[in-house]
């Protein structure tokens, strides 16, 4: 009976360990030649939070994109990390704040002041104006983000339990050896270098 359990505890690891490296390795594949620029060490997170969200919410339905920053008419006041649009209504429905942090519990605060930053820009009577980062020319515009009424906090693996609403399957060091792996196949040119 104990031996039995034993294979049974070990095949269950091995089977956990194997899924998680193919969701790794699916993950490279899905990113390494995106032409991303990853030293910004958020820009990681913010990928791999793209594509889990763009299993929940599939094309052409929904789209799910990051990095739309707004200002005012002076200057740069924050970045919207990911967010799903309903494609029918051209409106987002979901906003969520990534952080990545070695300090769970200060990126949770700093993603909660980001988000009542933005709530509060909302809600004033003053211009936004918003800047997709990957397509500058591509309009967004106060109306689409009015009726948000979902903003969720992401972070790696282990932080659901100092707050944050979703978590990765990775841990910090595994999202961090991801990007280096693509960052070495970038700079050996086996995948697509940043534009």
């Amino acid at each position: 009976m104990l031996s039995s359990l034993r294979v049974t505890a070990s095949t269950l690891v091995l089977f956990f360990s194997l899924n998680l490296f193919a969701g790794l390795s699916e993950d490279y594949h899905a990113l390494k030649n995106s032409g991303k620029n990853f030293q910004a060490i958020g820009t990681i997170c913010e990928l791999v939070a793209q594509l889990r969200f763009q299993e929940q919410y599939p094309e052409p339905e929904y789209r799910v994109v990051t990095g739309i920053a707004y200002n005012d008419t002076v200057r740069t006041i924050g970045e919207l990390d990911l967010i799903v649009f309903d494609q029918q209504e051209n409106k987002a429905l979901l906003v969520g704040e990534v952080k990545c942090w070695k300090d769970p519990k200060g990126g949770l605060a700093k993603a909660r002041d980001q988000r009542q930053r933005f709530l509060n820009h909302l809600r004033s009577n003053k211009p936004i104006r918003f800047k997709y980062l990957e397509n500058p020319s591509e309009p967004f515009d106060k109306a689409q983000f009015i009726d948000v009424t979902e903003f969720i906090s992401i972070a790696q693996k282990g932080t659901a339990r100092v707050g944050f609403d979703y978590e990765f399957d990775y841990t910090l060091d595994e999202l961090m050896q991801l990007r280096a792996d693509i960052m070495s196949c970038q700079k050996s040119g086996e995948c697509q270098r940043p534009q």
